[in-house]
């Protein structure tokens, strides 16, 4: 999936960046990249598209940085499989928008926050992923069950992630992307024109019927 490795590369490549200028040049490039909430700054609409691709680097981040990548392609690469690349930019930059956007207003009125990481195209990936499969019956570790286990999967874990770590904006941010997938997907089922199924079979119709009247009369 070429649109999926590029985005790992891209997150591997910003992590190395962050790494190397927080680390080693002593320049805290996640304060300028990472969504931080609480008021609305300068830096603020640049962070709503950079926010997915920042990291505040910390001892044991490597291992932080393989989990994201392995999410990242489990969430997207069936995606892409399945929609194409065309879609999968679309989805990204929806989920990307609209978690930066909902994290900020709602960053307002509560206690601030930094957002950030790529957790927001994994949950935007399941969330499409998941209601796009929601009735197709699949094994996930043996267990017999439905496309949208993806869907409640994501929700799980972010309910775990509010427990563990209770910021709000991260929350809210979390919330829209898996709403931001779920979204995508009822959108574009509405936009495929209903009469083109129904076109084709009148088409079919009409070809037998032509075809039929073209039999010899002994034939019929």
């Amino acid at each position: 999936m070429p649109l999926t490795r590029g985005l790992l590369i891209a997150t591997g490549v910003s992590f190395l960046l962050h790494t190397v200028m927080q680390v080693w040049v002593a320049f805290p490039l996640g304060s300028f990249t990472a969504l931080t909430t609480g008021g609305l700054t300068p830096w603020t609409p640049l962070q709503l598209v950079t926010h997915p691709l920042a990291w505040i680097i910390v001892p044991r981040s490597a291992l932080t940085l393989l989990f994201a990548l392995l999410m990242l392609w489990w969430s997207l690469s069936p995606f892409e499989e399945r929609y194409g690349g065309k879609a999968t930019v679309q989805l990204v930059v929806a989920s990307t928008l609209l978690s930066g956007v909902l994290a900020a207003l709602v960053g307002l009125i509560t206690p601030p926050d930094v957002v950030l990481g790529p957790n927001t195209w994994m949950f935007a990936g399941w969330g499409a992923l998941g209601w796009s499969l929601r009735h197709t019956p699949m094994s996930i570790l043996g267990l017999q069950t439905r496309g949208e286990a993806y869907v409640w999967f994501a929700l799980v874990l972010v309910g775990l992630n509010f427990l563990t770590d209770p910021r709000v904006p991260t929350l809210v941010a979390e919330l829209a992307a898996i709403g931001a997938g779920v979204g995508f997907v009822a959108w574009r089922r509405r936009r495929l024109p209903p009469a083109r199924i129904s076109s084709v079979v009148s088409l079919s119709a009409a070809r037998k019927a032509r075809d039929g009247k073209k039999k010899p009369e002994w034939l019929n």
